[in-house]
């Protein structure tokens, strides 16, 4: 989908920043933790953008809609739609799968670029950093986590996406035992 496409294009770009210039801020600005200061701006940036991204997919799928905490898959109507039970059920229950098939696309490019950044910043928090003087530095850490990327992410997961396969798979045993 394109939103799947944007957001593929937002990491990207965000790692090909790092790649790019990561270094030559290390090699310049490490003694005054530019690195990490370097590393927080991106990541603030790059979770701004990813979460404009998600807010418009779940908005124009109707995620809220579809599927929630108090949203249930009905599989009668999707039964009745199919011509009893066996078929595969179209509206509601379609729908909701579509949507969790997208979804888990969007959760795992998500969790793919937080795994490569928290790799990125162990190495800059573990880091042995002294001084002019030839002293050991305190180390900084880039983000206390979780970060507000971490929470919306934690939501759409934990939200939408486990009580959508949940219904899913309720509706699914329900339309087999009747």
């Amino acid at each position: 989908t394109a939103y799947a496409q944007a957001l593929t294009g937002v990491f990207n770009t965000a790692v090909a920043i790092i790649q790019q210039y990561l270094p030559i801020v290390i090699a310049g600005m490490e003694l005054v933790h530019g690195d990490i200061y370097f590393l927080r701006e991106l990541h603030e940036k790059t979770q701004r953008e990813a979460a404009l991204i998600m807010q418009r997919y779940m908005k124009f799928r109707r995620v809220k809609d579809i599927m929630g905490p108090e949203k249930k898959v009905d599989a009668a109507p999707a039964a009745a739609a199919s011509g009893g039970g066996g078929g595969g059920g179209t509206g509601e229950l379609s729908d909701t799968h579509a949507v969790l098939d997208e979804l888990s696309l969007l959760i795992q490019y998500c969790t793919v670029y937080l795994k490569y950044t928290r790799m990125i910043w162990s190495g800059a928090e573990n880091k042995q950093r002294k001084d002019a003087s030839g002293a050991p530095v305190a180390a900084l850490q880039v983000f206390k986590t979780p970060t507000k990327f971490h929470l919306m992410l934690d939501s759409v997961l934990h939200k939408y996406y486990m009580d959508g396969e949940t219904a899913l798979l309720h509706s699914n045993v329900s339309r087999v035992l009747t």
